[in-house]
């Protein structure tokens, strides 16, 4: 099988969207969303569909309920119940599931009418764009024949009321969405095509099309800047590193926030010398999640030309096993200067992110510094999957993140980076372990040896991403990319950074 690295550069295609004043003719099904029963009749009127209300009411008590029906007008008819009460974000969720389980009922033309109350549009609007945008992810590009079930190519948005719902809303959600794809295309491709080199390249791409700054630092520029913890990772490789600052300043702006990210980017880790256990290893191509989020937020930022400045920085290298590996016990440099001695080669993605987070706050002031990474474990035993490990030396910071997090429904929680920790990451030889070479608060003592590499930033934060990343989800039969933390840093950058 053939695959050419341009052909996954261009798999991600927008979804035609527009809205309507009344629904439209000349599609293949109707989508009718229903937030309170009471509203049925009034939908119905819209439609002009014969179902008795007392079959729907029947049919539509909880969240999430569906009946279907077929009309000579409509063709099929999806009648959905979304309660009002609960999160945009789980009634997307459901909307995406509904699409991607019956491809077989909506065709290629989909027209979805919106809940009754022009107060609540703007919500519905953005529930619908995202829900039918994020339903196209297609997780299996690289299978010999494709699926040939209809894909969804055009969607109608209809008001339920006479009002024209706001297409400029619709554009923007396809947008967010749009860069979502595309975080979740690169995470989910295989590592043999996804190298540090690919996704530089695909940076720079994103950069000259949304117009931000990209500068690749290659393996000559890399040991030139003595960024050695990364170069120290990526010893035991075949495929040369790379280090990513993308720059992103809006248009005709006079003072703006400035918000630094940094993201990991271990395009597949074995562990190293301290080898990972082969079970479930074929996961860790999603070990560079970090990297993608912030690369896929720069570029969002970009598109919708928000009024804040954003400096990325993303260090990309395999932690592989080979005769030039770094070893446990190996003393290491870093590029601020301090000293790590390696206990753990399988803890590799602090090494980078030390170099990320400390050319970062070297070269750049910052308001804000936020670092994404699939770093441990210990996280998602504390967490489990449905939730991202917060860490901070800024309790305001901390309390904001986690308030966007509610609001989106990219839910962080925060644990503790007290200084007593702080002892298990002692070294005798070094200025610091990477590894406390104990089995009890893993993540915590690896957001510590985070901290010692920011310079002193009073206002940073760690997000540990390793649960929610890279999980089981609607859209296949083995964990795949999430798209989590592009709508966290939408709402915390709107809400706490924008004045």
């Amino acid at each position: 099988m053939g695959i050419k690295l341009q052909d996954v550069y261009k798999n991600i295609k927008v979804m035609k969207i527009n809205t309507y004043k009344s629904c439209p003719k000349g599609f293949d099904s109707l989508m009718v969303l229903i937030a309170d029963l009471k509203d049925l009749k009034q939908a119905l009127a819209k439609t002009g569909i014969a179902v008795k209300l007392s079959l729907l009411k029947d049919h539509l008590k909880e969240n999430g309920d569906f009946i279907t029906t077929l009309d000579e007008k409509r063709g099929k008819v999806m009648f959905v119940r979304l309660n009002s009460q609960k999160c945009p974000a789980e009634h997307s969720k459901i909307i995406r599931q509904l699409i991607i389980k019956n491809r077989n009922l909506f065709g290629s033309k989909l027209n979805i009418l919106l809940p009754e109350g022009s107060e609540a549009e703007e919500k519905w609007i953005r529930i619908a764009t995202q829900a039918c945008m994020l339903s196209s992810n297609n997780i299996g590009m690289y299978k010999y024949k494709q699926n040939n079930l209809p894909r969804i190519e055009e969607v109608a948005i209809t008001a339920c009321s006479d009002n024209v719902p706001n297409q400029a809303l619709v554009d923007e959600e396809i947008i967010i969405a749009n860069c979502q794809l595309e975080m979740m295309e690169l995470i989910n491709t295989p590592s043999n095509i996804k190298t540090p080199k690919y996704i530089a390249e695909y940076a720079q791409k994103l950069g000259n099309s949304y117009g931000f700054k990209v500068d690749v630092q290659t393996e000559k520029e890399i040991k030139k800047h003595q960024l050695s913890a990364l170069l120290s990772v990526n010893d035991g490789s075949g495929h040369p590193p790379r280090f990513v600052v993308c720059h992103y300043k809006p248009k005709n702006a006079v003072k703006v926030k400035t918000l630094g990210l940094v993201g990991k980017g271990v395009t597949f880790d074995t562990g190293g010398i301290s080898i990972k256990s082969s079970t479930n290893m074929h996961f860790m191509k999603s070990d560079m999640s970090g990297g993608a989020l912030v690369l896929a937020f720069t570029t969002l930022c970009a598109r919708l030309n928000l009024p804040i400045e954003v400096i990325t920085t993303i260090p990309l290298t395999e932690n592989m096993v080979d005769g030039k590996s770094t070893k446990p016990g190996d003393v290491i440099g870093s590029y601020i200067g301090k000293t790590i001695e390696v206990i753990d080669t399988d803890a590799e993605g602090r090494l980078i992110l030390a170099d990320g987070l400390g050319y970062l706050t070297k070269n750049y002031k910052t308001d804000v510094l936020i670092n994404f990474a699939t770093l441990t474990g210990s996280v998602i035993q504390t967490l489990g999957y449905q939730v991202a490990g917060l860490f901070s030396n800024n309790d305001t910071l901390a309390s904001n993140l986690y308030d966007a997090g509610q609001k989106s429904n990219e839910k962080c929680w925060r644990l503790p980076i007290w200084d007593h920790y702080a002892d298990d990451l002692k070294s005798d030889i070094a200025d610091v372990k990477n590894y406390s070479g104990k089995p009890v608060a893993g993540a915590i003592t690896a957001a510590l040896f985070l901290k010692e590499f920011i310079l002193d930033h009073p206002n940073w934060a760690h997000v540990d991403i390793a649960g929610v990343s890279f999980t089981d989800n609607e859209y296949g039969s083995m964990r795949n990319a999430t798209g989590y933390g592009i709508h966290l840093l939408l709402e915390y950058v709107r809400q706490f950074l924008i004045d």
